[in-house]
């Protein structure tokens, strides 16, 4: 439960101190990688890559297939939360051949789940859908539900894709089911949030505020601020829908909050870019154009796609000013 976050790294800092003292790799290698999981709840996904990698090193020092295995696939998930997926992949095909190494046929079943999403992000469809039909069959055979409701997710996700709205809330309803059976706060909030997300894709925007509503009080709860951030965004899009523009940026400046508290420049970016299409729908075009250039300076320096999106609005808008009489022109 994230709310004991700060007990939590105490516990592994300590930990860490202990074993180096000692001089117990495992040890050490344990406690590096409970360091990065926090920093990943967190959403500080490049300290968590850090700590991943010194863990990595200690478990290949001790020829620890199994550690290396669950180090890797970690590596794989900050990775996808920096939105490089390339390189997500890359680790999580790293992370399924150590499982298989060590003979544990389930870290390998979930770890497709994970290679499928990043395969999704990258366009790669029926890859993803391969490695997801794989995948399900040994979850369920081992009454893995954990496994088999991040299996249905990303099920669900691929659906979303593909515009197929009804099929992907369908499979996020399985997941959920699975969350609350085994009393899963995390997983409860992530399909809250999702499903919040296809309602928000059909347009029924007061279903998808009472999902984003409830998934925001979870992830607040479990101090996951990537999934807050991520939720907060989609609750703009739904108020906005609903005709609530400024309750839609009163979201949006929460979630920049969060974003820079943390340290996520990806959604910082991205945070800025939604306030800029909401400063600009509600004409106040000096803030629009305050806030895209911020997204803009962002996503550049991650060398996010999103780049030239934004760098073509503020063209586009550059344009039409110019276009504009000198006494009607508007900041």
């Amino acid at each position: 439960n994230g709310s004991h976050l700060p007990e939590a790294h105490t516990i592994y800092t300590h930990a860490l101190q202990a074993a180096r003292q000692s001089g117990d790799i495992a040890a050490e290698a344990d406690a590096l990688n409970g360091l990065g999981g926090i920093d990943i709840r967190k959403g500080h996904s490049r300290d968590a890559i850090g700590l991943y990698q010194a863990a990595q090193a200690c478990f290949r020092q001790r020829n620890d297939q199994a550690g290396q295995a669950k180090v890797l696939r970690n590596l794989g998930l900050a990775e996808d939360q920096l939105h490089d997926y390339r390189s997500a992949a890359d680790y999580y095909r790293q992370a399924i051949a150590a499982y298989e190494d060590a003979a544990d046929r389930l870290g390998a079943a979930q770890t497709r789940a994970d290679l499928a999403a990043a395969e999704a992000e990258l366009g790669s469809y029926d890859q993803a859908a391969e490695h997801l039909r794989q995948a399900l069959p040994v979850l369920r055979q081992a009454k893995y539900q954990l496994g088999e409701a991040a299996v249905l997710e990303a099920i669900a996700e691929l659906s979303l894709r593909r515009g197929q709205l009804a099929w992907a809330a369908a499979y996020f309803e399985q997941a959920l089911d699975i969350y609350r059976s085994i009393d899963h706060p995390s997983g409860i909030a992530a399909e809250l949030g999702s499903l919040g997300d296809v309602s928000v894709r059909k347009g029924a925007y007061q279903e998808a505020i009472s999902y984003l509503e409830q998934a925001l009080k979870l992830h607040r709860e479990t101090g996951d601020q990537h999934g807050e951030i991520n939720t907060l965004r989609n609750l703009a899009q739904a108020l906005h829908g609903t005709g609530q523009p400024a309750a839609a940026r009163a979201q949006l400046e929460t979630a920049l909050r969060v974003a820079t508290e943390t340290g996520n420049t990806y959604q910082q970016a991205s945070a800025h870019r939604d306030l800029a299409e909401n400063y600009h729908f509600l004409g106040e075009d000096q803030q629009a154009r305050h806030h895209w250039q911020q997204a803009l300076d962002l996503y550049t320096q991650l060398g996010a796609p999103e780049a030239n999106q934004v760098r073509a609005r503020l063209t586009a808008r550059a344009a039409k000013r110019a276009e504009q009489p000198a006494d009607q022109s508007t900041g």
